[in-house]
């Protein structure tokens, strides 16, 4: 398994975003107790396989990331029609975004959240001919869990940057959930897509993220000490008839308000 997550660059521009989705956030209210379970679609979908995307032999996984929410959400809104990118085409959004060459190990430096949520918002990833593409990006305090949660249920899912340590691979080796256990030595930056999120319990695990093509569970413990990013993207495809989004969110002002932000 690879990694690929560059750090997070604070900028003005960045921290103007921060302040921004905070505000938009808050205007919520406290986040619903448990996420819908979006991803469990997906999950049926691909029979709980949702793609390593290449990210077992390059540091890509910011953009098995992107591929990973387009399948959670078309899966969602797309009656049966799950859009799933190949891996060659996961390693083509590498290559637009970052310049990485296959052919180039020295070409294979990861990418980072927040310009790779610009390039979707631009440009998009292009699957089977079709560009899919996404319409505004926030910036959380990985602190604020509320936001957290709010983003998984406005969007559907959510970008966690982690600072993984030795003791996850560890854990996804042996089927274990990741917890604060083991070598917290830290091995780099790892980009997952957190899915669920539900009130935790000795046998539940309170967060579901989307790693290496599985759905994995994960403790609050493990999300406090490693989370170090959180980079939300939201999608007009995400929008039901009714213009809502299925949490029943005005999804539309949402968007344009983080549109008016980016």
């Amino acid at each position: 398994m690879k990694l690929g997550l560059k750090p997070f660059k604070r900028t003005l521009k960045t921290t103007l975003q921060g302040i921004a989705t905070a505000k938009i956030l808050d205007a919520l209210g406290a986040a619903p107790s448990a996420s819908p379970g979006y991803s469990g679609n997906a999950d049926i979908q691909c029979a709980s396989d949702f793609g390593i995307d290449g990210n077992d032999q390059y540091g890509d996984c910011v953009f098995a990331d992107v591929a990973h929410r387009i399948m959670v959400r078309t899966a969602q809104m797309g009656a049966g029609k799950m859009v799933t990118a190949t891996q060659a085409e996961t390693l083509a959004l590498y290559s637009e975004v970052t310049g990485f060459d296959p052919n180039n190990p020295n070409s294979d430096q990861g990418g980072d959240l927040v310009t790779t949520a610009q390039y979707m918002q631009k440009t998009g990833m292009s699957i089977a001919g079709v560009r899919h593409m996404e319409a505004g990006n926030g910036i959380i305090d990985p602190a604020n869990v509320d936001h957290i949660r709010w983003a998984i249920c406005l969007f559907g899912c959510a970008p966690f940057g982690l600072n993984l340590p030795q003791s996850a691979l560890d854990q996804f080796d042996a089927g274990q959930p990741w917890d604060v256990s083991g070598d917290g030595t830290i091995v780099g930056g790892h980009d997952v897509l957190g899915v669920e999120y539900r009130p935790e319990s000795p046998t539940n695990p309170g967060w579901l993220i989307v790693t290496w093509g599985k759905r994995w569970p994960v403790t609050n413990a493990f999300m406090a000490k490693y989370l170090d990013q959180c980079v939300p993207v939201g999608s007009k495809d995400f929008i039901c008839a009714n213009g809502l989004a299925p949490s029943g969110v005005n999804l539309p002002q949402i968007l344009q308000l983080l549109g008016e932000i980016n």
